[in-house]
């Protein structure tokens, strides 16, 4: 992966507001795509939608805390 969301972000270094755009950006996809495919691709942990919200919900976690709205 690519995104700058998955890359390290050093005390002095990045735009957390970039990071988090980037992040969004890759949860909005894919749930574009879960919505798409209707409900039963998330109906399990094993699922595509289940391994989506266990990659996912970490990240947001781990960002959300770090910004003020």
């Amino acid at each position: 992966m690519t995104r700058i969301s998955v890359q390290p972000l050093e005390e002095d270094r990045g735009i957390l507001r970039e990071t988090l755009n980037s992040l969004y950006s890759l949860f909005e996809t894919t749930r574009e795509i879960l919505k798409e495919a209707g409900p039963d691709v998330g109906a399990s942990h094993n699922s595509v939608g289940g391994i989506a919200i266990a990659v996912l919900k970490p990240w947001f976690e781990t960002f959300y805390h770090k910004v003020a709205f």
